[in-house]
């Protein structure tokens, strides 16, 4: 008969049919996880915003007889997270006792500062690097300072210029400024359209002297240097031509087609007696570097390097003294000193002997903070690490030399906007607080 049957059986879903609607389930439980972590991430994303204050900090200290009274000042260079703080001036009080002098100097993030004679009127004028321009602050004699010139505003494209080297490059006696800029930067219009400017060093001449000009004012040579991402800049007589040469310590730079920044190596750059520099041609070391000292290391009476890397330092000696070669031209010693993320040096003698040490800022590696190495000279050339390390929870800087005249060098950590800590040298390398 027709009809319906009442006990028609419904087909039993197929292995397809059930893993279908299994996967229609988890890929509807999955987009409500998604769905919750992206409202929890929205969530702490604001509350991280809400609560992130950038860290107000002093990035580099230079001690300098600021108010002309015999003992060493403090200028800090200040800055904070990709913001600006105005840097400030500590007197010493003759006896290591520092005072704020309230000075509040400038509204830039700062990265360095060096102190010399830049207008020739006898006291210690302040280079301030800022991420951005330079400025130049001048003495008024007691320690007071005044803004007087912003440098690099038109060179820049991306760079920044804070591996600054002071000395008399063209012999007419006053102060002139080598300057080495990292690490290049990149524009786009579209993505198929990429530009990019590369970082290039700078010499800038003091107008006081051969110039003919006002002392203290500087003008760029208009003859950029090849740069291979410069972040520490030393001047000295490297060759004994009687001139100062240029030793630049290089991290890297932008390299579109690998999509990375590169390492680089060292470069020495002779000087013509005139301020002209000539690329030696040397490339020493491939190990991103972040600062050069220079002085005699092994007592043979040239200039050797002191340079700092992000994994160690090393140890380049000039090879025109004992090692009987061409004035000027460096070999690697070898030496691989310290293991950790190393952003500055000071050379000096610490231990009481008659060779110089190096006293090295390491950057912690889980970014809480920094300390100070010290590592002694046996006078050879030969680094051994002298064990104790110097550091302070507060520590942002720190700064070598004498702070209360007893002919020993001390050393300074400080932290922003004025806060210090002194270790005083015992004349042996012991430092106590």
């Amino acid at each position: 008969m027709g009809g319906i049957s009442t006990n028609q059986q419904i087909p039993e879903e197929t292995h397809l049919h059930k893993h279908f609607k299994s996967g229609l389930r988890w890929l509807l439980y999955a987009a409500m996880i998604a769905a919750g972590l992206l409202v929890v991430v929205f969530i702490v994303g604001i509350a991280v915003f809400a609560f992130y204050k950038p860290v107000p900090t002093t990035y580099s200290i230079a001690l300098g007889d600021l108010d002309g009274d015999g003992d060493l000042d403090a200028f800090y260079a200040n800055g904070q997270s990709e913001g600006p703080q105005p840097n400030t001036v500590l007197f010493n009080q003759g006896n290591g006792k520092f005072v704020d002098s309230g000075q509040r100097l400038g509204n830039e993030e700062s990265a360095k500062v060096y102190l010399d004679d830049l207008d020739g009127d006898s006291d210690l004028d302040a280079w301030v690097a800022n991420v951005g321009y330079n400025t130049l602050f001048t003495n008024n004699g007691q320690g007071v300072f005044s803004a007087d010139q912003h440098l690099f505003e038109d060179e820049l494209m991306g760079s920044v210029m804070w591996a600054i080297a002071l000395g008399d490059l063209d012999g007419d006696g006053d102060l002139d400024a080598l300057v080495g800029s990292c690490c290049g930067a990149s524009e786009s219009s579209s993505p198929q359209n990429l530009t990019l400017h590369l970082p290039y060093n700078l010499t800038w001449f003091n107008q006081g002297g051969a110039q003919g000009g006002q002392p203290g004012a500087f003008r760029s040579s208009g003859k950029p240097l090849e740069s291979l991402g410069a972040e520490g800049a030393a001047l000295g007589d490297l060759d004994g031509d009687g001139d100062l040469d240029a030793f630049y310590a290089n991290n890297s730079f932008l390299n579109l087609e690998a999509d990375m920044d590169i390492p680089q190596p060292n470069t020495v750059w002779w000087n013509d007696e005139h301020g002209n520099f000539i690329d030696s041609g040397q490339r020493l070391g491939l190990a991103r570097s972040t600062d050069v000292a220079l002085g005699d290391l092994d007592g043979d009476g040239d200039l050797d390097a002191f340079v700092t890397d992000q994994e160690a330092n090393q140890v380049w000696l000039n090879s025109s003294g004992r090692q009987g070669g061409q004035p000027g031209v460096y070999i690697d010693s070898g030496q691989r000193l310290g293991d950790g993320f190393y952003s500055r040096v000071f050379l000096a003698r610490l231990d009481g002997d008659a060779d110089l040490d190096a006293a090295v800022i390491v950057q912690d590696r889980n970014n809480r903070g920094l300390h100070l190495e010290i590592w002694l000279n046996d006078g050879q050339g030969n680094f051994t690490d002298s064990g104790p390390r110097i550091s302070h929870p507060k520590a942002q800087a720190f700064a070598l030399g004498d702070l209360n005249g007893d002919g020993n060098v001390d050393i300074l950590a400080g932290w922003f906007e004025a806060g210090y800590a002194i270790w005083w040298n015992q004349g042996n390398g012991k430092f106590t607080q």
